[in-house]
C-alpha cells in the first residue's frame, strides 16, 4: 500500500506556489519541448510548435473550465456565476482541455495551411507525457479519490485504502507515451518481423492518443469515489469524461476498421 501524504503548496523564498498548477505548467512546457523535438525529427519547422503553444495553453485552460462548469457542476455554477472565473479554487476537466487545445490547434493549422495529420501527430505524440506531470500533481493533492480497495497499489487515505485517480491516470498516461515512443522509433526494429510499416501513416499518433486515452479514462473512472467530499458527476452511471472517452474509442475503431491502410514493409 502507498502511504497517504498531501502536498498542496511549496514555498520558494517569498513565493508560495500551488503544486498542481506548477506541475501542470511543467507538463505543458515538457510536452512542447518534446513536440518540437518530434517536429525536427520529421524535418518540420519546430518553431511552429512554439508559435502555437501559447494559444493551445490558453484554449486548453478555457476549454477545461467550460467543460467543468457545463458538465460536472452546472447547478453550483448556475447558483454562483461569479465562481465560474475562480479557477484558483480548482475545477478543471482534462477532456475539456484536450478539446479546447485541439480546436486552437486546428484553427492554427488551417490559418497557416499546414499539413493536417502530420501536425496533429506531433502534438498527439507529446501530449501524454505532459499529462503525466499534471496527474502527478493530482496525486499529490489527492483531488481524485477512488473507491475503497485491497489493491496493493491503493493509497492509505485517512478513511481507508482507496484507489487514487491521479496516480492511476499518471501511470496510464506514462504507458501511452511509452507506446508512442515505441511506435515512433520503429526504425530501430528494421529487421524485426514485427515491424509492420516503413513509417507510421499520418494520423497514427492521433488515433493512438484518442483510442488509448479514451479506453484508459473509461475504465479508470469506474474506480472513482461515489461518496465523500469529492465525487464526480454521473449521468446514467457514467462520468462526462467516460462518455467522451467512449466516443473516442468508437471513433478510433471506426477509422481504423474503415479507412486505415498502413504501408507494409518490404
Amino acid at each position: 500500500m502507498i502511504p497517504y501524504f498531501q502536498l498542496t503548496t511549496i514555498t520558494l523564498g517569498p513565493l508560495t506556489l500551488n503544486v498542481w498548477g506548477l506541475l501542470a505548467a511543467i507538463g505543458f512546457l515538457v510536452a512542447t519541448i518534446v513536440a518540437a523535438a518530434r517536429a525536427r525529427v520529421l524535418k518540420m519547422d519546430s518553431q511552429i510548435v512554439w508559435s502555437v503553444s501559447w494559444q493551445v495553453v490558453i484554449a486548453s485552460m478555457v476549454g477545461s473550465r467550460l467543460f467543468e462548469v457545463l458538465f460536472y457542476e452546472p447547478a453550483y455554477y448556475w447558483a454562483n456565476p461569479g465562481k465560474i472565473f475562480a479557477v484558483w479554487e480548482g475545477g478543471l476537466s482534462s477532456y475539456g482541455g484536450i478539446i479546447g487545445g485541439a480546436l486552437a490547434l486546428l484553427w492554427f493549422i488551417r490559418r497557416n495551411k499546414l499539413p493536417l495529420w502530420s501536425t496533429l501527430d506531433i502534438f498527439a505524440y507529446a501530449t501524454p507525457l505532459g499529462f503525466v506531470f499534471g496527474r502527478i500533481g493530482c496525486f499529490l493533492i489527492h483531488d481524485h479519490p477512488g473507491t475503497l480497495t485491497s489493491f496493493i497499489g491503493g493509497v492509505k487515505y485517512p478513511d481507508g485504502v482507496r484507489h487514487d485517480g491521479g496516480l492511476e491516470m499518471a501511470i496510464a498516461d506514462g504507458f501511452i507515451f511509452l507506446i508512442m515512443v515505441l511506435v515512433a522509433h520503429r526504425s530501430s526494429l528494421r529487421r524485426s518481423p514485427w515491424r509492420l510499416w516503413q513509417s507510421p501513416p499520418p494520423g497514427t499518433f492521433v488515433l493512438l492518443f484518442l483510442g488509448l486515452k479514451g479506453l484508459a479514462r473509461f475504465i479508470l473512472d469506474f474506480f472513482r469515489a461515489t461518496s465523500g467530499p469529492i465525487v464526480e458527476a454521473r449521468y446514467g452511471g457514467l462520468s462526462p469524461s467516460q462518455y467522451v472517452g467512449l466516443c473516442s474509442v468508437i471513433i478510433t475503431v471506426w477509422v481504423v476498421s474503415r479507412h486505415w491502410k498502413p504501408t507494409r514493409s518490404v
